[in-house]
């Protein structure tokens, strides 16, 4: 069976074989300094590089003091951002945009793990997509990164799971400048649509392919 891998990464190379990090150094912050060896007990097989990412912490700043300033009103302002009081609009939204896979990834673990545990974990797959047309059309945000590169991968169709990533989504949104709304009943409806393999109305299909793969020849992609 033939897919397509998108490595956004560049370090990817024809021939390479990817399988799951069973030694790896979690990016922990804000843990008190405690053991983070459970993470080796829920996955003892290891992780992908895609789980590595995951489970490890992110922090956004939410505070950006670059802006240009050039009245007293305006420096009044600089000074209560610096003090943490104000929170720009702006940088609230990258902090949603960029906390929300995070939160998306775990949650959608959880309930792997809770309902359908011989589904393979996002934690420890590759993902890939049928045609290389289909990141045009879906993944648009993806295809982004300048070192990115397309691949082709053969993979067993038994060790490939195809699924609706249209499912993907948290239902934590900014509501308006000031709210963000949050629906833990939609949030886990759409988690066990997408590990049931149902189909939305605009289905995102991917295939999330159980390691390890042999990365196979490259493929031009614009």
């Amino acid at each position: 069976m033939i897919l397509y891998h998108y490595d956004r990464s560049g370090e990817l190379v024809e021939g390479m074989t990817l399988d799951k990090i069973t030694e790896y150094d979690l990016q922990i912050n804000w843990f008190g300094g405690k053991e983070t060896g459970f993470i080796q007990e829920m996955f003892p097989e290891g992780l992908s590089y895609h789980g590595i990412h995951f489970l490890s912490d992110t922090l956004v700043p939410l505070l950006r003091t670059e802006t240009t300033l050039k009245n007293k009103v305006i420096n009044t302002i600089l000074k209560l951002l610096q003090r943490g009081k104000i929170v720009v609009w702006d940088d609230v939204q990258a902090a949603y945009e960029k906390t929300r896979s995070y939160f998306i990834e775990y949650n959608f673990e959880l309930v792997r793990r809770a309902m359908f545990p011989d589904r393979p974990s996002r934690y420890q797959s590759l993902f890939c997509v049928q045609t290389p047309e289909s990141f045009e059309k879906g993944w648009s945000n993806i295809i982004k990164s300048e070192n990115g590169k397309l691949y082709q991968v053969e993979v067993d169709e038994n060790c490939a799971v195809k699924l609706d990533a249209s499912f993907l989504r948290s239902y934590w949104e900014p509501l308006g400048r000031m709210d963000f709304w949050f629906s833990a009943v939609q949030n886990l409806d759409a988690a066990i649509s997408y590990w049931r393999g149902e189909v939305s109305r605009h289905p995102q299909f991917e295939y999330l392919v159980e390691l390890p793969v042999i990365v196979g020849g490259l493929i031009p992609f614009p």
